[in-house]
């Protein structure tokens, strides 16, 4: 019985897991997951010279659910990050796997999850492997019911671990929906920057453009209001689209920007800007501030002070004087368009409008 709910049926080999000394990953796991590759991964795991972070890259179809669920346990007790890189895919029972990525910050545990422009994330529910045309006994049913009511147990239970500094959930609920619910034959895919956003999926290889273009930094009020907020991108963007129709399709106000600091060793650009985002007549503003080195631009930190202002039009009204409302933005991901596809990222501009990448 511990053989029927099993992400890839068929699997006849474990899955090889391997220890790297230069790149990314520090132990690579490739190939379909059996029982007992939780105890391989964590003899890599315990053979590991200490550090801040390791991270875990990820490799496979999928397989055992058992093996993947203790394995995801492992990899959130251990604080292992979890990565897909480029031309690899995560699938079936591995996005369990994957959505645990872990790291230690002090005494806290932070969700640390990556992935390649060029990486795939798939997500479904386990599969049943039963012989449509065998008569089973009502018992062999109800055992396999039984196991499968349990490993949906598990993997709620997996994801409703929260981060310790944001709070969010390990496994966000709209992937433990798509675990529950999308057909073992069937497979969604984390395919656009909107997903790898809401689920704190950080995209390797981007980074901070040199000059903040009006597209980017309202993309980055965007994502601060839908991050205070706790919107999905899916919400948000429904409610971009009625106020771009009530603005008479002019869904831009041009953000302003100030140099704020002295001397040749650093500079704060604040940015104001007003969001597209309004509830109850209400518009969401923000202040962008980004503070960078001038001489070494990609050591960039930024965040976001999000307030409600009035509906009157103009930037004027956006005054951000509470710790409370400020939002740090620690990936450059957050200046572009949630519908804009990851395999894209490779080549976006980071000057592209609201409704995704330009035409090319």
């Amino acid at each position: 019985m511990a053989a029927v709910i099993i992400g890839v049926p068929g699997a006849v080999s474990a899955a090889n897991i391997t220890s790297e000394s230069a790149g990314l990953c520090d132990i690579v796991l490739s190939g379909v997951i059996e029982a007992g590759d939780e105890e391989k991964l964590e003899r890599a795991l315990s053979g590991l010279d200490a550090k801040d972070e390791v991270v875990l890259c990820l490799d496979s179809p999928g397989g055992s659910l058992r093996a993947a669920i203790d394995m995801a346990t492992l990899v959130h007790d251990t604080g292992t990050g979890t990565h897909v890189d480029d031309g690899a895919s995560c699938e079936s029972s591995c996005s369990i796997v994957y959505f645990m990525g872990t790291r230690f910050v002090g005494a806290g545990k932070f969700i640390s999850r990556g992935v390649s422009p060029g990486g795939r994330i798939g997500i479904h529910a386990p599969s049943l492997p039963l012989d449509p045309e065998a008569d089973y006994k009502g018992s062999t049913v109800s055992r396999a019911f039984d196991l499968a009511l349990q490993a949906a147990g598990m993997v709620t239970t997996l994801g409703q671990k929260t981060d310790a500094r944001t709070g969010d959930n390990w496994i966000p609920v709209e992937v433990v929906n798509h675990l529950l619910t999308t057909p073992y034959t069937d497979m969604f895919h984390v395919a656009k920057t909107g997903e790898a956003q809401d689920w704190n999926i950080d995209v390797g290889n981007l980074q901070w453009p040199e000059e903040m273009s009006n597209a980017y930094v309202w993309n980055m009020c965007n994502f601060g209001v839908r991050d205070r907020m706790g919107w999905s991108h899916v919400i948000a963007t429904a409610d971009f689209e009625t106020f771009r129709t009530d603005l008479g399709g002019d869904p831009v106000e041009l953000v302003q920007r100030h140099l704020v600091g002295q001397g040749n060793t650093g500079v704060t650009e604040r940015y104001s800007a007003v969001s597209a985002y309004r509830a109850e007549n209400l518009r969401f503003g923000c202040v962008i501030d980004v503070d960078f080195p001038v001489v070494d631009r990609a050591e960039r930190a930024v965040s976001a002070c999000v307030t409600v202002i009035g509906d009157a039009p103009g930037v004027g009204g956006v005054v951000c004087d509470s710790p409370t409302d400020r939002v740090l933005i620690g990936t450059p991901l957050a200046g572009y368009a949630p519908d804009v596809r990851l395999d894209a990222l490779d080549r976006a501009d980071a000057d592209m409008v609201q409704s995704g990448l330009p035409q090319r």
